[in-house]
């Protein structure tokens, strides 16, 4: 059985640059770019996956929340966190980007 969790920092454009936000999420797959699936549909998981997340100012702020987000987890019963800590979902919002939402 997999736990299919992880941490994930991702920065959002904002009207002057970007912040940094952190989430705790299973499934973060949903969030991916998927020619299989209306591209509305993926938008709509990025908001459901993002829209409480804490929001930070600069990377490092994230960063710091992420390693405390990280000992919760492991503090947990069951210690699990499949996929760690990650900041690789910045790519996604370039579809966004391109789409002119921004």
């Amino acid at each position: 059985m997999s736990a299919d969790n992880g941490i994930y920092i991702t920065s959002f454009p904002t009207k002057d640059g970007k912040e940094w936000r952190v989430i705790e999420a299973r499934a973060i797959e949903n969030c991916f770019d998927d020619p299989r699936w209306p591209q509305e549909i993926i938008d709509l998981y990025r908001v459901m996956y993002y829209i409480d997340a804490e929001r930070f100012e600069t990377e490092k702020e994230a960063r710091e929340r992420a390693w405390q987000m990280y000992d919760e987890v492991m503090s947990r019963e069951f210690p699990i966190l499949e996929y760690g800590i990650s900041r690789r979902l910045d790519v996604f919002w370039e579809s966004w980007k391109r789409r002119d939402r921004m």
